[in-house]
């Protein structure tokens, strides 16, 4: 089950801080977010298919949700993503260093 916490600066599933930032978080995004279905059966299944020494190639990363869950996985060794827009890299590059 996803937990969201919501303060003024971020939202957080399951350890994950995405920004509270409408240029980022959608409209659609921010309801899926708090109704606790944003990308909940991705994020279940990740769980269940990483294997020790996983190296992850996320083409397209949107938000940076995955690829931050992804990230703070033990088993996960590389992790890589390729996203178009600045604004989403920018924020993918502050989950990985957080």
């Amino acid at each position: 089950m996803l937990q969201l916490k919501h303060r003024a600066m971020h939202y957080e599933i399951q350890g994950i801080k995405l920004p509270h930032d409408k240029d980022v978080i959608s409209k659609n995004i921010k309801n899926s977010i708090q109704n606790g279905s944003y990308e909940r059966e991705e994020s279940e299944q990740l769980k269940k298919i990483l294997q020790d020494g996983e190296r992850i190639l996320e083409i397209g990363g949107g938000i940076g949700y995955i690829s931050s869950l992804a990230a703070k996985s033990k088993q996960v060794e590389k992790k890589y993503v390729l996203s178009k827009p600045i604004q989403i890299l920018s924020v993918t590059c502050r989950l990985f260093i957080n």
